[in-house]
């Protein structure tokens, strides 16, 4: 039965070379599975039965190791473009740097032209009470506050505060935003007895 079978699917092949499906689906409806099984060992029921069961085994799908791979792959996007967009909240922040920082230069710039004796005396003072001493300092800024603080210090060591009211004062301004949005930012400058009148 073997060789009959055998002549008939290759006759069969032969008239229907151009509809390799049709030829697949009257095979399986001619013959049991146990006889695909037989005829899959022959090399032409191979050419049409590539796979050892024939067309009755699906071979469609995913297999559990893409699925895995496809949610290995999905996990490591979320988690990029979750921590992309969790600093959104402090994207003002540079914003808010470059700004206090051009209010403290400007500030600064004023007061860089006054001289030793016109700086008031070592102590903290907000901007209202610094600028009742120098008028060049600008307090309008409702966002930004200004702290200033006068310190004696030495040339050689300006972050060594000394007792001695002759030798130099560092003038330091902290800028802060009113609403918190920013770390303060700090700039200072140097007055030496030497820059007088």
């Amino acid at each position: 039965m073997r060789q009959n079978t055998s002549k008939t699917l290759k006759k069969h092949q032969k008239c229907h070379s151009e509809e390799p499906e049709a030829t697949k689906n009257l095979a399986s409806s001619l013959f049991s599975k146990d006889e695909i099984l037989c005829l899959a060992q022959d090399d032409a029921a191979k050419r049409l039965f590539p796979h050892p069961a024939g067309p009755l085994l699906k071979t469609e799908g995913f297999t559990i190791i893409e699925i895995i791979l496809a949610l290995v792959i999905i996990g490591i996007v979320v988690v990029s473009m979750m921590n992309m967009f969790s600093g959104l909240k402090d994207i003002k922040k540079p914003e808010y740097a470059v700004q206090a920082s051009f209010l403290a230069l400007k500030q600064m710039e004023g007061i860089s032209k006054q001289y030793y004796d016109a700086i008031p005396v070592a102590g903290t003072y907000t901007c209202a009470a610094f600028s009742a001493t120098l008028t060049t300092v600008d307090c309008t800024s409702a966002t930004y506050t200004f702290a200033w603080l006068v310190e004696n210090s030495t040339l050689a060591a300006p972050n060594v505060v000394v007792g001695a009211a002759d030798m130099v004062k560092k003038v330091t301004l902290t800028v802060t935003r009113a609403d918190n949005g920013m770390n303060p930012i700090q700039f200072y400058t140097l007055f030496s007895p030497l820059s007088t009148e």
